[in-house]
């Protein structure tokens, strides 16, 4: 079975509606987050959380700046494969007999539960944890020390809040191609537990419009179409 969404993006978050819920796509989070214990979704009824690191969806959503009734996290994600086709602004999930798509497979690391790939970015060989929910992506401090920022822009995550980074505009290249992504710098013990785990970047919406992608969570591996 193959269910294919139109993405709704807003502010570089991936949203979709579903059945009247409107659906936070984040490949971030481990678990998946709605106002009921009981949440439906592709014709499966799951049990899930009604909060995250303390925040409830109501919280989240005041932190974003816009309504959404879930979050979806990799519990129910990695029951899927599931397509990212930025460009024609669709997501689909597919069930594990559909055949994957036709491209070339690249490792995906799982590192505690995060799902990573390894790229280069400004020159060096890195760890980017892939992040649907995040519209900025993150790189470690050292990475940037060779270069200025270009700007600040202000970002929010649930156990810090709201908080501003420096933007450094910086040449990645994954699959083949090269091309610009604009980084901020976590901040305190968000990017010490990075550190600890090995994981040098967090690449979110700059890094994923640039492909069309599918995660096979089981196999571990994304294809690049």
């Amino acid at each position: 079975m193959k269910t294919t969404f139109k993405i709704d993006f807003v502010d570089g978050h991936v949203l979709i509606n579903d059945n009247g819920k409107r659906i936070l796509v984040d490949t971030g989070s481990p678990l998946t987050v709605h106002k009921e214990r009981c949440f439906s979704f592709l014709g499966r009824d799951h049990s899930v959380s009604v909060s995250i690191l303390g925040s409830s969806v109501r919280d989240l959503a005041a932190l974003t700046g816009f309504e959404f009734t879930t979050l979806l996290g990799m519990d129910i994600m990695s029951q899927y494969k599931v397509v990212f086709d930025y460009e024609n602004k669709e997501l689909a999930f597919l069930t594990e007999e559909e055949p994957d798509l036709i491209g070339t497979p690249y490792p995906l690391i799982n590192i505690m539960g995060v799902k990573a790939l390894r790229m280069n970015i400004n020159g060096h060989n890195l760890i980017a944890a892939v992040d649907t929910g995040a519209p900025l992506s993150y790189i470690d401090k050292e990475i940037t020390s060779n270069v200025s920022p270009v700007g600040e822009k202000e970002d929010f995550h649930p156990t810090v809040g709201r908080f501003v980074t420096p933007i450094y505009s910086l040449e990645t290249e994954f699959a083949g191609k090269q091309f610009t992504v604009d980084y901020g710098i976590l901040p305190g013990m968000m990017a010490v537990q990075n550190k600890v785990l090995g994981i040098n970047a967090v690449v979110g919406y700059d890094f994923l419009k640039n492909f069309k992608l599918m995660f096979n969570f089981r196999s571990g591996t994304v294809i690049v179409a």
